[in-house]
């Protein structure tokens, strides 16, 4: 700990960051050798993304098949591969299976399969028929730890009065999931750190469930509420409860998501309960950081304690910049100036240059 220390970088303007271009999706993969990839395509420039290119890479590049999959509205998200050769296209409004074959001289994407029509709300056929709920159509969500894809959302019926439905479809087959997730729920993090692998599912009722491809997990927290999921580059999972919220209110605390489910805390100050906090491990046994619109905290003993705090009329710009380098074991943060919007950036590091060490008992002040 005494290696690490909070070094000033510099100052500089603010800067308006310009919109990114929409990216393609896309996934590689590998077969004796040789690289493939799996890439999003269309005719139009200003979107409207319908076509899937299987693109052999090594050598001279060339397309070796193309597909159509049609979308309603947008792109493609996202591509995804898992490890037994089902491919998942997930759409703005229209998401799609199929399976790479591998068994011939070359590639080949086999038996696309269009994914249940399920909208945000509840739709009636005569609706359906006139487009009317295409802008309410929801997509998948592909769940790396556990291989599958998982969706939400009402059916169209008669009248429009279907229930929700949730399913997953794994390895092309669609079921639906268990009984506890049936209700209103949203999904809150993939997880693949610990043991069991799993999913965090939040109800609207404010429970967290933790589903394992099998089972369906009520996670012990004592609380009903509003719930948030961090987590850090190491993998670390903490549940965050929303104070305001709470039935009953909950006290400030981190419950740490452990192997086999078991929920360990960490007692957070009061100051910290209506503030946004980011969590981050420089290293695996390095203890937990957090950050939030105007101080740094360092895990000591069970609890989040303050060891650096921005001066008055200063805020620590989480939007603009706040980042993580596991491989230089460093975190860069910018703090601004409410009146001038001034930059002033620090690096939390080993072996800088200090403007201030790392002192459970004493509190770092930044311009």
């Amino acid at each position: 700990m005494n290696e690490y220390c909070i070094a000033l970088i510099g100052q500089q303007e603010k800067i308006e960051r310009e919109r990114q271009n929409h990216e393609k999706a896309q996934v590689g993969f590998e077969v004796e050798g040789i690289q493939y990839r799996i890439i999003e395509e269309s005719d139009d420039p200003e979107g409207g993304y319908d076509r899937i290119f299987l693109v052999q890479e090594t050598g001279t590049p060339k397309v070796i098949q193309t597909i159509q999959a049609p979308q309603r509205v947008g792109n493609f998200l996202e591509l995804a591969l898992s490890p037994d050769g089902w491919l998942w296209l997930g759409g703005h409004s229209i998401g799609y299976t199929a399976y790479v074959s591998t068994d011939d001289d070359l590639p080949r994407i086999e038996n696309l399969t269009q994914l249940p029509e399920l909208y945000g709300s509840q739709c009636s056929i005569l609706r359906q028929w006139w487009d009317g709920c295409r802008y309410s159509l929801v997509g998948g969500y592909y769940s790396k730890s556990l291989n599958r894809v998982l969706m939400k959302g009402y059916p169209a019926s008669f009248f429009g009065l279907a229930k929700i439905q949730a399913l997953e479809i794994v390895s092309g087959e669609v079921r639906r999931l268990p009984r506890a997730l049936q209700d209103d729920y949203y999904i809150e993090k993939d997880v693949s750190t610990i043991d069991p692998k799993g999913v965090i599912f939040q109800s609207s009722e404010g429970n967290l469930f933790y589903y394992d491809g099998e089972t369906a997990h009520q996670l012990p927290l004592g609380f009903s509420g509003n719930w948030v999921v961090r987590t850090t580059d190491s993998g670390r999972i903490f549940l965050t409860p929303s104070s305001a919220l709470a039935t009953p209110p909950m006290p400030p605390i981190l419950n740490e998501l452990k192997d086999n489910l078991e929920i360990s805390p960490i007692r957070v100050p009061n100051e910290i309960s209506k503030e946004y906090l980011r969590l981050f491990q420089l290293t695996d046994d390095f203890p937990l950081l957090g950050i939030t619109g105007n101080s740094l905290y360092i895990e000591d003993r069970g609890a989040l304690k303050r060891i650096a705090i921005a001066r008055e009329g200063n805020f620590i710009n989480g939007r603009l910049s706040i980042e993580q380098s596991r491989q230089h074991q460093s975190i860069l943060f910018t703090i601004q100036n409410e009146q001038n919007d001034l930059l002033t950036s620090y690096s939390l590091r080993q072996d800088a240059t200090c403007e201030g060490e790392f002192d459970y008992d004493s509190l770092i002040l930044l311009d």
